[in-house]
């Protein structure tokens, strides 16, 4: 689910919520997010994401830049990098423009100029501990010669990866990286039913159980060891 852009140039009709869609256009309609321009190539721009669960594994991220075929020339409006990061809400905060905390930053990834879905495989899978992702795009690129501003324009964002909703939920993470795991379920998701099942009311417990122990150990120290808990890989 989206939530923020840093800026828009014309919403609705550039929204975030456009980068959902695989599609740059749907029928005739341009299918994009836009920043807004700005006359320093070097100012930022980003996108703040709710993945589908707030305990997920990452793997790799996908990044379609936009081709505006409806200009003269079909400029893209990419940026030269793209960088991720990934935390939870700061419970703590009372800034509500800044109350995320970010456990994970990865590398900048190098851009292409092509009007096509680009993969960006991080270095090691990653454990997402609040199910924030936030999308940063470094350095623009392509100038509309109507106003001499630098725009950014997207078609599509996704993130690939393992949910781990099924069978625990986050609870209470903090700046330290401490968090608690609510169990929903003992048993494998890959044996579960598609359906996502409602938990019910139950309740924080001391983890005695010696999977479990061993299931967060690997969670902390070794993502990638943890297999028999995770389903099958999936847009997240």
């Amino acid at each position: 689910m989206p939530l923020r852009r840093l800026s828009t140039d014309r919403f609705p009709a550039e929204s975030i919520f456009n980068t959902l869609d695989e599609r740059d256009r749907v029928g005739r309609t341009p299918s994009y997010w836009s920043s807004a321009g700005h006359h320093n190539p070097s100012v930022p721009e980003t996108l703040l994401y709710h993945l589908k669960a707030d305990l997920c594994l990452i793997t790799q991220l996908s990044i379609h830049p936009f081709q505006v075929f409806y200009y003269p020339g079909s400029p893209i409006c990419s940026s030269h990098y793209v960088r991720f990061r990934f935390g939870h809400l700061d419970n703590h905060s009372h800034d509500k423009n800044n109350n995320y905390v970010w456990t994970y930053t990865s590398p900048q990834f190098a851009l292409a100029q092509e009007n096509r879905l680009q993969n960006f495989k991080l270095p090691e899978p990653v454990l997402c501990i609040g199910g924030y992702l936030l999308v940063e795009f470094l350095g623009r690129v392509q100038i509309c010669d109507a106003d001499d501003l630098y725009y950014i324009c997207v078609t599509h964002v996704k993130a690939m990866g393992r949910s781990l909703a099924k069978s625990f939920r986050v609870v209470d993470p903090d700046e330290s990286g401490k968090f608690g795991l609510k169990v929903l379920s003992y048993s494998d998701p890959q044996k579960m039913n598609d359906k996502e099942e409602e938990a019910g009311p139950s309740v924080l417990r001391p983890m005695r159980n010696r999977r479990l122990e061993q299931l967060v150990d690997f969670l902390h120290r070794h993502p990638t060891d943890v297999v028999q808990y995770v389903s099958d890989e999936e847009e997240v």
